[in-house]
């Protein structure tokens, strides 16, 4: 069904060699070796379907949808069709409602959505006039797996979309998504090179979930963040260099955007590059990084004239960039950057040192291979032999592992769920075996559920609540992330946040009798006028799923109730079920959303009467408890 363009491509080198330039009177710099490899799969055409009937005459009167929506917004209300059918059974989706014209690329949605992967597979017809009338769907996971799967790809969409914030502009998003994209993933360059790249890794969804992928998936995956984000973006792509990336509207311009070529192939353990991050059509047509340029792209309409950010301070930052408060952090050359993002003032927090070329002490790589990220309030990096971590403001440098050195130097660390991970290895262009730290950023308790997988978006999360004592498991050995919440988990879970304040039995509830493991956490709950039963009746319904509504009104009122600022509040007209939102929600609900303690799914929705996971409860609890210095006594 797919037809793949030839795989004979270009690679592209930082040709390793010795500079003639010295740096001291016994030594050398040394360049890196860079791989960028290409590859993208033509999109499948829509197929005609010569008996599907014309679709009736409109009411001159209505608009189709294709005229009075945006192509992004007219995605997301197929995506959730295509959803909604999936996790009934259905194979077919109708479309002819729509009125979308063959020239929309609908048929892209297969790249551009991350739910249609992990076996998900969608065909798109269309009529003899020429407009699309439904689209016909294969699965090969059954409808309960698919609404498990579905619902984590809603919450590792929402962790990525978590690290940006409302007080950000255009510009600073963009940069973070862009990093987020390159500091967790990474290209997929096994299959590619033995020939075997499966169709995921051509997806969004494949990016997201399996964490690797193809420049196609990069690309479509940073066009469906920037998408959720309301900035403009676009895929544009090229048969010549058989390559594809983005360009962005910022601030009224348009820039490439090509995250692919940012990231170091093989993956460099928490390296992030931004030499292809907003720049012109000239700068993009320059070897910023390797040897090979970007040309013949299909997007000419989108002119990228606009030089502000070709020689922008990023250009040369090899980590990703961190934003706190009103400063960035960021690793350049030899050292640890902090930048004030007001009065554009940068100093140096901490040089690393040189990464000397292995039995060679006399030359040395250029620049640093450490990662750099935030835990606690202290930064993490690490030098050629050593990991270290260091307060915000440069002081109480502390070291955190030193490896055995004696067969390789560190080039490299990044953080995963709890974990620190670092590589050793002779040179920056060996491979590498990825380490484990034989520590754990949170060291007061083990937690092991099999279900709970390290590779998890909610392992973070389900860790945090474990750790704090405020969610347990299901059983000794499972946590249930997948599992419904009710409506006496929840009140149990702000109990224990609570540090379970003593209470008296009161028959206050019909179906709240003494003696649960529930009931003080109700009865105090209630007393704190934070929950109520039913309207209409003295029942509490303990054993009722959650709604994502009433969890976002427990917790406004739980920070009413602990004398925190709740005044702030979020537009929610850009969601499109707002309707469904009941009244006495609706403060809450802004707030919540307006904090980043919940945030829309897919689709721009809310989903205000849909349950909430287990998994999903832990997560919104830590952005709760962070929001409030992390302190879970409060």
């Amino acid at each position: 069904m797919k037809k793949i363009l030839s795989t004979c491509l270009t690679l592209i080198l930082f040709i390793l060699a010795a500079f003639p330039l010295e740096v001291s009177a016994k030594g050398e710099e040394q360049r890196a070796e860079f791989i960028e490899p290409c590859e993208i799969q033509i999109p499948p055409e829509p197929q005609m379907d010569p008996q599907a009937e014309d679709i009736p005459e409109k009411d001159p009167e209505i608009q189709p949808f294709s005229q009075i929506l945006s192509a992004e917004d007219s995605y997301f209300i197929i995506e959730e069709r295509i959803k909604d059918a999936l996790i009934a059974g259905e194979t077919t989706v109708d479309l002819s409602d729509l009125y979308i014209p063959k020239t929309e690329t609908l048929y892209t949605l297969l790249y551009y959505s991350p739910y249609l992967s992990n076996g998900i597979d969608a065909t798109f017809y269309i009529n003899s006039s020429g407009y699309y009338v439904y689209v016909q769907l294969e699965n090969t996971m059954s409808p309960d797996e698919t609404s498990a799967y579905f619902g984590a790809v809603d919450n590792k969409v929402s962790e990525i979309l978590g690290n940006v914030s409302d007080d950000q502009n255009d510009e600073t998003k963009a940069l973070i998504i862009h990093d987020c994209l390159i500091y967790e993933f990474e290209y997929d360059y096994d299959n590619f090179n033995a020939g075997t790249l499966p169709q995921d890794s051509y997806r969004s969804g494949g990016l997201f979930m399996q964490g690797r992928g193809v420049c196609q998936a990069y690309a479509y995956a940073y066009k469906y963040l920037m998408d959720r984000l309301g900035i403009e973006c676009h895929v544009t792509s090229s048969t010549e260099i058989n390559h594809a990336w983005n360009i962005i509207n910022i601030d009224g311009s348009y820039y490439h955007v090509d995250c692919t070529w940012d990231d170091p192939v093989y993956d460099r353990l928490g390296m992030v590059g931004h030499g292809y991050f907003l720049v012109s059509d000239e700068a993009v047509q320059e070897a910023r990084g390797g040897t090979k340029t970007h040309r013949g792209w299909d997007r000419t309409d989108l002119v990228c004239d606009n030089t502000k950010y070709d020689s922008a301070y990023w250009e040369e930052i090899d980590s990703q960039i961190i934003f706190r408060d009103d400063c960035s952090y960021y690793i350049r050359d030899y050292s640890i950057y902090k930048r004030n993002i007001n009065s554009q003032e940068e100093i140096e927090l901490k040089n690393l040192g040189k990464w000397y070329v292995w039995g060679n002490t006399g030359s040395y790589w250029i620049g640093a291979f450490s990662g750099l990220f935030l835990y606690n309030d202290e930064l993490y990096y690490n030098t050629a032999t050593e990991i270290f971590k260091i307060s915000v403001d440069g002081t109480n440098e502390t070291s955190v592992y030193k490896p055995d050195t004696t067969e390789g130097y560190v080039y490299g660390s990044k953080k995963k769920g709890t974990e620190i991970q670092y590589v050793l290895k002779q040179s920056p262009n060996d491979l590498g075996e990825k380490q484990i730290a034989p520590m754990s950023l949170d060291t007061s308790k083990d937690m092991e559920f099999s279900d709970v997988g390290k590779d998890e978006w909610f392992y973070d999360a389900v860790n945090y609540v474990y750790e704090h004592k405020i969610m347990t498991g299901l059983t000794v050995d499972t946590f249930g992330p997948d599992e419904s919440l009710t409506r006496s988990q929840f009140a149990a879970i702000l109990y224990r946040i609570e540090e379970e304040p003593e209470t008296v039995y009161e028959p206050e509830f019909q179906d709240v009798p003494e003696g649960q493991w529930y009931t003080n956490g109700i009865l105090w709950a209630s007393s704190a006028e934070i929950v109520n039963g039913y309207n209409g009746s003295n029942l509490f319904g303990i054993d009722d799923p959650i709604t994502r509504e009433q969890m976002a009104v427990m917790m406004y009122r739980y920070a009413g109730y602990k004398g925190y600022d709740t005044s702030a509040r979020a537009e929610l007209d850009q969601f499109g079920d707002v309707g469904s939102l009941n009244d006495y929600a609706k403060e809450a609900v802004q707030w919540a959303v307006k904090e980043g303690i919940i945030n829309g799914k897919a689709g721009n929705l809310l989903d205000p009467q849909g349950g909430a996971a287990r998994s999903e409860c832990a997560a919104i609890v830590m952005r709760f408890l962070e929001k409030s210095d992390g302190n879970h006594n409060l």
